[in-house]
């Protein structure tokens, strides 16, 4: 069963990245966090080889800044548009 914002931990870490990314200046829809999110503790859990929902026990106090931190140096290094010429959906960075 996927981790959802239902899980109150993961709930809490969930909105802790958000604020982390509004103090950065970068609002994301809260699906994307959740999936980036979600990702992160899929990757811990299978090097643990437990499941999502133990790794999640386990996750460090600065998971949030740690979420945010790649977000930033993932938006830092895309361009503005796709290949296609389309703006970058989800991804907005507010002035």
């Amino acid at each position: 069963m996927a981790l959802t914002r239902r899980t109150q931990l993961f709930g809490e870490l969930a909105r802790a990245v958000e604020v982390e990314l509004r103090a950065r200046h970068i609002d994301l829809d809260a699906d994307v966090v959740d999936q980036i999110l979600r990702n992160r503790v899929d990757a811990v859990a299978e090097l643990m080889d437990v499941t999502p929902r133990t790794a999640l026990s386990y996750a460090p106090g600065d998971l949030p800044r740690i979420v945010a931190d790649a977000v930033v140096e993932a938006a830092q290094s895309l361009p503005a548009t796709m290949p296609c010429g389309r703006r970058r959906p989800d991804l907005r960075i507010v002035e």
